[in-house]
């Protein structure tokens, strides 16, 4: 939803739900009137969500 609203950018561009993400890459999310970047710092296949606050930065 919020991709299709272009609310999500990576890497300064708009994108789609589809895109790849990888490992540096800087998502911005835009909700309301509040806009939150996030690096990506590791990928995995699976990861516990215990585990997922490890594989980005709140930047």
């Amino acid at each position: 939803m919020a991709c299709d609203a272009g609310k999500v950018s990576l890497n300064g561009k708009i994108c789609k739900p589809s895109i790849s993400v990888n490992q540096g890459d800087i998502i911005e999310l835009t909700l309301g009137d509040r806009t939150q970047k996030f690096e990506v710092l590791t990928l995995k296949e699976s990861t516990k969500k215990e585990d997922a606050v490890t594989m980005y930065k709140v930047i």
